[in-house]
């Protein structure tokens, strides 16, 4: 069953209250002082049928930001407007404010029409909220003449609200729960209520949940939806949750009720907003302003990013906000912005991106590239600004705040590729990973090319240079590895068909050094002892060892220890041959049959293991 928010808005005294009652039945001034004084201080809630809610809206200019956070999540914006006084300033601002928060329908309701006999003047107010109303979402709303007082109009008014919601309102779900809280109260007997409209998913009594911005675990223990007791509730409904081992203080107008996982709290992002063109005032760089965004107020600076040091009345521009404390935001929030002081609406916006504290840099030095009011764009320049760090799906989740298949929907439109383990699954765009293999390759190319002498680079090495994630480094040195594009041996790395040139002198030493290593059967020298033997420095014996090691002349058995090939291949010759059918050895017995000590005993069946030509067993081995 699908329900629709409908919200008040209008001057004070306009009568939206009484029309709310008429509709409804429910008077919604429900505090005292309120009753006392003739207006709506806060939010006053009601149910026009089981479909319908109509949440009353304070008209005073001093409660604006209770309205704001009332009309945040409606579906129809009622506008009230009294016959006999026409439009007010409230009836300006918080029509602007609907407009800001891109409400998709409205009807107006013409008040109190009792008191004004001439027809000429209810025919000029008409054409006044006309005139307000061009070129807007209302422009071809129905104006509805009523009067609470002789009910005049009241059923007319009814009927085009039940015409209005049955349009199709398409909602946003982002595929998980979310809920900004608009009040939050204890109950004798019950503990913590908290009211609210769900703006994205859905979520059953039982679930865990968190509290932001305070970061609280809590669990549904009930909820309510039109006085009635509910297991599930879905976006666009108003409810009323009943939430388990939390303290009132934990949670309050503002706060949100989110499946954990997909929102995280912010302080700086990055916007779009449009300044009334009505209001002749501006806003300056790094201008202290009031920002209502969801149901919480909390005061900001805006801080210009194109040259200008100004926004002036009717302009569209791209700035940061930075908020004086963290809250939950999420790409597309929408928000209204107002003076500091005196407090005065002065324009809305979007949120474009939410951007980290731990990456601002990042972002500030890309902030031209990545401010496209499009989102797509937006999600393709993100993924560039990452190519060399991707995010994992989760920490994508965060960012985008979608859940998980929702966001692989959208990643797969954009021709991505997945990697990683199912806990680490990163994700890129394949258009990247093709420019990083070139990036790769060449970096190879142009090393060797720079270093003749030098066949491999250590792997180490090449994952410095090249400034890759851990993660993305190894995926693509597998890719080409897998495509025969480099090789690597003993954790260095080459190109695969690539031959080293050697000069004359150094064909003279890596004979040289071949010979000695032979001649030194199974117990040679420390690398660093053959390096003064032959005279060459440590970093070009390393070369020439690796050379070596290429040709299948040595193996390396441990970084110090490298013994002739052809030696390990006769020592593993005799050990089949003296323990083939499962028969045990130790390192004693291959310490006598090799004539060595257990310095190199040791390490040499080390090596046998890795290779998995031995076994070991606590002390004793066998072959494999």
């Amino acid at each position: 069953m699908k329900q629709i928010i409908i919200g008040t808005a209008g001057h004070i005294d306009h009568g939206k209250t009484s029309i709310v009652k008429k509709l409804t039945g429910v008077n919604t001034d429900i505090l005292r002082n309120e009753i006392a004084r003739g207006m709506t201080i806060d939010l006053g809630f009601a149910f026009m049928s089981n479909e319908i809610t109509i949440i009353d809206v304070p008209g005073h200019e001093k409660f604006i930001r209770n309205m704001v956070a009332g009309v945040n999540s409606i579906d129809i914006g009622l506008l009230v407007v009294s016959a006999d006084d026409g439009i007010m300033p409230q009836t300006k601002e918080h029509f602007d404010i609907l407009s800001y928060l891109k409400i998709p329908y409205g009807i107006v309701a013409l008040n109190k029409i009792d008191l004004v006999d001439d027809e000429d003047w209810l025919n000029l107010i008409e054409h006044d909220i006309r005139r307000l109303l061009k070129n807007s979402f209302m422009e071809n709303a129905p104006i509805i003449r009523v009067s609470t007082k002789n009910n005049f109009g009241i059923e007319k008014l009814k009927k085009n609200i039940n015409l209005i919601s049955k349009q199709n309102f398409n909602k946003k779900d982002r595929g998980f729960f979310r809920l900004p809280v608009d009040r939050a109260f204890s109950l004798k007997g019950f503990g913590t209520i908290a009211t609210g409209s769900v703006s994205s998913g859905k979520i059953t009594v039982g679930k865990n949940i968190q509290i932001l911005p305070v970061g609280v675990q809590s669990k549904i223990r009930g909820m309510q939806t039109h006085k009635k007791e509910v297991k599930t509730i879905k976006i666009g409904e108003r409810v009323a949750i009943n939430l388990s081992n939390i303290d009132k203080e934990n949670i309050k107008r503002g706060s949100q009720i989110i499946e954990e996982g997909y929102v995280k709290n912010s302080q700086l992002f990055l916007a779009e907003i449009t300044l009334n063109k009505k209001n002749k005032r501006f806003i300056k760089n790094n201008q202290r302003l009031r920002i209502h965004i969801n149901t919480d107020e909390v005061l900001c600076r805006v801080q210009l990013i194109n040259k200008s040091k100004k926004i002036l009345a009717g302009e569209t521009n791209k700035v940061l906000i930075k908020l004086e404390k963290e809250i939950p935001i999420i790409i597309d929030d929408l928000f209204i912005l107002r003076f500091y002081s005196p407090q005065e609406t002065i324009g809305g916006g979007k949120v474009l991106i939410t951007i980290p504290q731990n990456e601002k840099k990042i972002y500030f030095k890309n902030l031209k590239t990545i401010h496209s009011s499009n989102k797509d764009n937006r999600l393709k320049m993100l993924f560039t600004l990452y190519k060399n760090n991707p995010k994992k799906i989760s920490e994508w989740i965060k960012i985008w705040n979608m859940s998980s298949n929702k966001i692989k929907e959208l990643f797969n439109q954009f021709d991505s590729v997945y990697f990683g383990s199912e806990e680490n699954n990163y994700v890129t765009l394949n258009s990247e990973i093709q420019n990083q293999q070139k990036e790769y390759l060449d970096y190879l190319s142009i090393n060797l090319e720079n270093n003749k002498n030098q066949k491999y680079f250590s792997k180490a090495e090449v994952f410095k240079n090249l400034n890759y994630n851990e993660s993305l480094f190894n995926y693509i040195t597998s890719i080409l590895v897998k495509k025969n594009k480099i090789k690597i041996k003993n954790g260095k790395i080459t190109l695969f068909n690539y031959k080293l040139n050697l000069n004359p002198q150094d064909e003279k030493n890596l004979k040289k050094l071949n010979l000695i290593i032979k001649s030194y059967n199974f117990s040679p020298p420390e690398i660093k002892i053959l390096s003064k033997e032959i005279d060459i420095d440590f970093k070009k014996l390393i070369d020439l060892l690796f050379i070596l090691l290429d040709q299948g002349s040595v193996v390396r058995i441990t970084n110090d220890i490298w013994i002739n090939n052809n030696k390990i291949e006769e020592l593993k010759n005799k050990i089949k041959l003296k323990y083939q059918n499962n028969l045990e050895f130790t390192v004693s017995d291959i310490k006598e049959m090799a004539g060595i000590s257990r310095k190199y005993a040791i390490p040499i069946l080390e090596f046998f293991d890795k290779q998995n030509f031995t076994i070991r067993f606590n002390n004793i081995r066998k072959l494999k």
